[in-house]
């Protein structure tokens, strides 16, 4: 059986993208997409133009072909479930901070925040580490209000101090990330969900 999954990124972006759709009405990858397309309002302009692009066409990239609509619902429910269950928890939050939607993205900013203030912030004030995180997080469609100048109204926190802040939270939720993928796609790969590994290319 081939991988449904190009890699493990994919998997987590469609995953999570099915998972915020209320129903998947048909069986095919055209109108599963569709659907996730119309129903996922916190979809950015790069994943719909992603999406689009794999609307009718043989993708390399996902292939649900055979799949019916409860077992493509159950993948990306084993999928999500994965992330919140399989993974220490700072990691299942930096990969729900980035996937996933609605509440658990919310729960997702908030682990992350409580984490980075636990391992050093150079920024201890809770709300404007809590800003920033939603700042590298959220689409940049609904970034209003989450310039750094615009926390610094909010915190009195100095916006040279939220910058530096900022980088320095880049750098600790890149290798958080990276280190999640990595746990993850090695339980992917040998389930047979995801074809290659995150540094590998499609």
């Amino acid at each position: 059986m081939l991988a449904i999954f190009a890699d493990t990124i994919v998997a987590l972006h469609v995953s999570y993208a099915i998972r915020a759709t209320r129903s998947v009405p048909a069986t095919s990858m055209r109108n599963v997409l569709r659907t996730i397309m119309e129903s996922a309002e916190m979809m950015n302009r790069q994943q719909m133009d992603w999406l689009e692009r794999l609307i009718g066409r043989p993708s390399r990239l996902v292939d649900f072909g055979g799949l019916s609509q409860s077992e493509v619902h159950a993948q990306a429910v084993m999928i999500t479930e994965a992330v919140r269950r399989r993974l220490p928890e700072h990691e299942s939050y930096v990969l729900m901070a980035r996937f996933a939607r609605d509440i658990d993205k919310c729960a997702g900013v908030y682990g992350v925040a409580d984490h980075l203030l636990a391992s050093g912030s150079p920024v201890t004030h809770r709300e404007a580490i809590t800003d920033l995180v939603w700042r590298r997080y959220l689409p940049r469609e609904y970034q209003g209000g989450f310039s750094l100048r615009d926390i610094e109204g909010r915190t009195r926190v100095s916006k040279s101090s939220l910058g530096r802040a900022a980088r320095w939270l880049d750098d600790e939720c890149d290798e958080v990330e990276l280190s999640a993928l990595h746990h993850l796609e090695d339980m992917f790969v040998e389930q047979g969900v995801v074809r290659y590994t995150v540094m590998e290319p499609a």
